[in-house]
């Protein structure tokens, strides 16, 4: 009886240790399989951005540069990492190495240069952001420019604001001005013409 409960227990702790073991080899791999996704994606949507919107100026060349180096340095460690990992198993089951250190450097090497990746696309997205709020900021200062200066209209030499209609546009004939001229000469002289006969009569 003794002897059936142990093995009872001993087969209730490998399994307990197989399915840690499992767990441990999913996690690791689900983390390098999800830096793989996310960097190829990360690169096509950089690339894709570059090359439609475009860069306004040197720095946001050098950001978009960084950012696509980093992700494929961790793109590269990532497919290194998984043909270590067999190579590294193969020897764990022989007994011939329980360690491999390339692997470790490989890990810290996904998980930075996605880190950095991340970091500078982040600063893509907020100087971009800037810059847009800056153009809209300019094509309203325009706009309402563009508004006052329509609603100026220009009456006798002066700009009025807020007139509309054409009022004062007789003012500008030369006609009426040069026919005021000759009405009033013609007044003028038939008024010295009638001081001159009754002068005369006097006479």
């Amino acid at each position: 009886m003794e002897n059936n409960n142990d093995d009872l227990r001993k087969e209730k702790e490998v399994q307990y240790y197989t399915s840690i073991v499992n767990a441990w080899f999913n996690t690791r791999l689900e983390k390098d399989k999800s830096l793989l996704t996310l960097s190829a994606a990360a690169i096509g949507l950089l690339i894709t951005l570059l090359t439609t919107i475009g860069a306004n100026s040197t720095d946001r060349v050098i950001l978009y540069g960084l950012a696509i180096i980093s992700f494929i340095i961790c793109l590269c460690a990532v497919i290194i990492i998984f043909q270590r990992n067999s190579d590294h198993l193969e020897k764990v089951a022989k007994k011939e190495s329980t360690t491999d250190p390339y692997l470790k450097l490989l890990d810290k090497i996904a998980s930075y240069t996605f880190v950095l990746g991340i970091i500078f696309s982040m600063v893509i997205g907020i100087s971009a952001g800037i810059e847009n709020l800056n153009n809209k900021g300019d094509i309203k200062m325009t706009d309402k420019k563009s508004t006052t200066t329509n609603q100026s209209t220009t009456r006798n030499g002066n700009f009025v604001e807020g007139q509309r209609s054409f009022v004062g546009i007789s003012g500008l004939d030369p006609s009426g001005s040069s026919n005021s001229g000759s009405q009033s000469s013609s007044s003028s002289g038939g008024q010295s013409s009638n001081s001159g006969s009754g002068n005369s009569s006097e006479k």
